[in-house]
């Protein structure tokens, strides 16, 4: 079954209980923890926080918990990481997830047209290695890069919803919705380090889950970003706050004294006992605050949902 036809499916399941937003569409359940994996376009997706923001509300009472494993650079090719580094399913193992959300294709899109079908096939052995990790998957398109042609990644984009379809996986389709997204006059520096500026990126989310309701079209993003509706942007910045915390427990900057090739060096250590590791139990005090910012989360949540039939 085609990705288009499958959002059209969705959309009518929405609408036949207008006051649950988002029910069935993206196959997610109460509790559930989603990986996020990919390259530069998911961690600025990670950054501004709309994607999880929408997502989040569109499941009033679900508790999602959004945990963000993509790094800049990474591709469906290969994710290299520092020395000792957990690899990739290692760190969904670790997380708990159970759903996994898959956001590749932009990077490899450098590689032409003609690279296209090599990225299928990864993409494919990629998604097969993760569904035995997570059963339930959600897949992105790529976002078109700042400065090049939405064409160079189209056949990417292709790529993905062939593969949605082939493998019946929910889609989101953000360069689609690149593409159509006419400009507006509010909208802010159109590149930020080869990414989407945070208010074009914004409305693309809106613009990809209106196929999963048409409600979120009413909503509006400033130009610095934010959700012009307070509630919204409230969660939006209690999900930036989650992700700050969440990335600096995943991806401390000092790697090699934490797990690398540096923790024999006597400052991983205590000084008073050598044969005691400081760090990896400072590193454990982020574990609380990561889940006090996912209760934060779930509260103004609730909120948003109530806003979704009167905005």
């Amino acid at each position: 079954m085609k990705p288009a036809i499958l959002l059209i499916l969705f959309s009518i399941g929405l609408r036949a209980s207008d006051t649950n937003p988002l029910p069935a569409g993206l196959g997610l359940r109460t509790n559930d923890v989603v990986a996020v994996v990919g390259g530069g376009g998911a961690v600025a997706l990670a950054r501004t926080g709309h994607l999880e923001t929408v997502i989040t509300s569109g499941h009033p009472g679900h508790r999602l918990r959004f945990r963000t494993l993509a790094w800049e650079g990474d591709t469906v090719f290969g994710q290299p990481r520092e020395i000792n580094y957990p690899a990739l399913p290692d760190q969904i193992r670790a997380c708990g997830a159970t759903v996994t959300l898959i956001d590749f294709g932009q990077s490899e899109s450098f590689r032409g047209a003609a690279g296209a079908e090599n990225f299928r096939k990864d993409l494919h052995r990629l998604v097969e290695e993760l569904r035995v990790l997570t059963p339930r998957l959600i897949l992105l398109t790529p976002l078109p890069t700042p400065g090049s042609a939405p064409a160079s990644t189209e056949p990417y984009a292709e790529s993905v919803r062939a593969e949605a379809a082939a493998s019946q996986i929910p889609l989101i389709d953000l360069h689609r919705a690149a593409i159509v997204l006419p400009p507006a006059a509010s909208e802010g520096t159109p590149v930020e380090g080869r990414v989407l500026s945070p208010d074009r990126l914004g409305r693309c989310v809106l613009q990809a889950l209106a196929g999963l309701d048409p409600r979120l079209q009413k909503l509006e993003i400033r130009a610095d970003g934010g959700f012009a509706n307070p509630e919204w942007e409230a969660l939006r910045q209690a999900v930036q706050e989650r992700n700050r915390l969440w990335k600096r427990f995943n991806r401390p900057t000092n790697w090699a004294f934490l797990g690398g090739d540096r923790t024999e060096q006597p400052s991983s250590r205590d000084h008073r006992n050598p044969s005691v590791r400081w760090f990896p139990d400072e590193m454990k005090q982020y574990l609380p605050l990561i889940e006090a910012a996912d209760s934060e989360i779930h509260t103004k949540a609730a909120v948003t949902a109530a806003t979704w039939t009167t905005r």
